[in-house]
């Protein structure tokens, strides 16, 4: 969804973008990409159920959350979802299975 019109304009998004750089920068993270939309993360999420049952959450975890705010990676995409699973160790097709899976979905 498009930030300026879930948040009211693009000064609004350009506000809530220095704040949270601001925010940010005071735990040291300098390297955030600001985006114009947001993603539907709901598959991200489902490849993190799959994750959580082979123990690997939180590399799942850390390497998506760095993908979204530090990389400007898509987590809507495939590519880049298959990608991201590979980095935490999970097998690409199964995360992308996964992402598509009822089972894990309602997780």
């Amino acid at each position: 969804m498009d930030l300026a019109t879930k948040f009211g304009g693009k000064e609004r998004v350009a506000a809530m973008h220095a704040r949270l750089l601001e925010f940010a920068n005071g735990f040291g993270i300098t390297d955030m990409k600001m985006r114009q939309r947001s993603p539907n993360t709901r598959r991200a999420l489902a490849i993190a159920e799959l994750a959580r049952d082979q123990g690997k959450l939180e590399p799942w975890r850390q390497i998506a959350m760095d993908a979204h705010w530090r990389r400007g990676l898509d987590l809507e995409s495939d590519a880049d979802l298959r990608a991201l699973a590979t980095e935490a160790g999970l097998d690409p097709d199964a995360a992308i299975a996964a992402s598509r899976d009822a089972r894990f979905l309602s997780r």
